[in-house]
């Protein structure tokens, strides 16, 4: 005897009947009504899907003995942190903490770099920039502006791991299309549901992962992308008045960051392609593979500030000048703002609407505050925002291979229509 197949209602979950009189299947529970084939393509759509990840480790070269000779390690006893550089460039205070390096000795126990990127800003453009960073805010105290202290700036070359990929997905989304619709006694909200199927390939280029435990993973995602046109083949040449940090993450423990950036990427691409009010994610099925890995430095200046007995660490790209770090906030010139903000907006919202209502200052009042608050809360987040720029990136928009993305497969069906009927008192 063959398996009893029983279809579930997508709005409440209850058990479908088949209606003699509409010849439609309806939930007796909500009274959504469903097309017979549309259920029967949606059984047909059960496959579950799952991500198959596939990326390799194969990136690094073996260093040449002379190369590796003429390499020099310093060591931080206070972090840990190891660096290295070539013979003639000496170190003494460690890049991460601040704290005096010791020389440890020779070069060994690690990979040699594929390629570098060399650094194109100098020192100079870096302090600038820390400066002009400093000044470009007004919720920074201006002690800090004034007063914070330079203690230590230093070219280093950052070690990453950067992987290209092809990538074959599928999803299921929901889709939802709301619209309202109102008389003089009541609003109705109107949502329309779509099951919604996309699947397609799609490629990537050069998604970086940091190889150091001691350099702060948001950090240095915070100043990408570095572009690739300036990057060569590795020579020891280029470490000449600069730092190297050694890599502590490995290839295969770097794996999980770059196949979760290129899965939460390649999620965003197909969504892209469902234009719905609001799309959510069912299920997907994310295929990571043909990947190529390689092992590169990338320039960066670090930055050692201190105020009040507070250190504050920047980084700037040392290719694009692009620079970052959290500053400190004035609590005072935060408050000052918004208060100010507030009050301004708040009359004169008040007066606008009112003239405009005939005299109704009341229902203006109103308006004028949703509209202060409103407005001095998005300011000051976005203010905070240019302060507190250090985050994660979890995507990979920049790596997206050029005329890569290809949509094979496309279905749009619609599920049931929801109302909410919202009384007008």
């Amino acid at each position: 005897m063959g398996d009893i197949i029983e279809h579930k209602c997508f709005k409440c979950g209850g058990a479908l009947k088949f209606d003699v009189t509409s010849q439609k299947v309806k939930c007796p529970y909500c009274d959504a009504e469903y097309e017979a084939a549309d259920l029967m393509a949606d059984e047909e759509s059960k496959v579950e899907l799952k991500d198959d990840i596939n990326i390799s480790a194969d990136a690094g070269k073996e260093w040449d003995s002379n190369e590796q000779d003429s390499l020099t390690v310093y060591c931080c006893e206070s972090c840990g942190g190891e660096v290295y550089s070539d013979e003639n460039t000496s170190a003494t205070m460690c890049p991460y903490c601040g704290n005096a390096v010791i020389l440890k000795g020779r070069l060994s126990g690690t990979l040699k770099p594929d390629l570098v990127v060399p650094f194109k800003r100098t020192n100079k453009d870096a302090i600038d920039a820390l400066k002009e960073k400093c000044k470009g805010n007004i919720l920074v105290p201006k002690g800090f502006i004034n007063e914070n202290e330079l203690k230590e700036i230093k070219g280093l070359y950052a070690p990453f791991w950067i992987y290209d990929a092809d990538v074959d997905a599928e999803f299921k989304f929901i889709g939802v299309n709301e619209r309202r619709v109102s008389n003089e006694n009541e609003e109705i909200i109107i949502k329309d549901y779509y099951s919604v199927l996309r699947a397609g390939n799609i490629s990537y280029e050069r998604i970086p992962v940091d190889g150091s435990k001691k350099l702060d993973d948001d950090l240095m995602e915070s100043i990408e992308p570095f572009y690739h046109d300036d990057a060569v083949d590795f020579k020891t040449a280029y470490l000449s008045g600069y730092l190297a940090d050694k890599y502590d993450v490995t290839q295969e423990e770097a794996i999980p960051r770059a196949s979760q950036r290129i899965s939460n990427e390649t999620e965003v691409a197909f969504k892209e392609t469902a234009h719905y009010d609001k799309i959510t994610t069912k299920e997907k099925g994310v295929k990571i593979y043909n990947t190529t890995a390689n092992y590169i430095l990338y320039p960066v200046w670090l930055m050692n500030t201190q105020w009040k007995d507070q250190k504050f660490t920047f980084a700037m790209n040392g290719q694009t000048g692009k620079i970052v770090g959290n500053l400190p906030i004035s609590n005072p010139k935060a408050i000052g703002l918004g208060v100010a903000m507030f009050f301004i907006i708040f009359g004169l919202c008040t007066g606008v609407f009112g003239a405009i209502m005939g005299g109704d200052y009341g229902t203006s009042a109103i308006i004028g505050f949703l509209f202060g608050v409103v407005a001095t809360f998005f300011t000051i987040k976005f203010l905070i925002g240019q302060i507190r720029d250090v985050c994660s990136d979890d995507y990979a928009s920049v790596y997206r291979k050029p005329n890569s993305f290809n949509l094979t497969r496309k279905s749009d069906r619609f599920m049931y229509r929801d109302r909410d009927v919202i009384r007008k008192k």
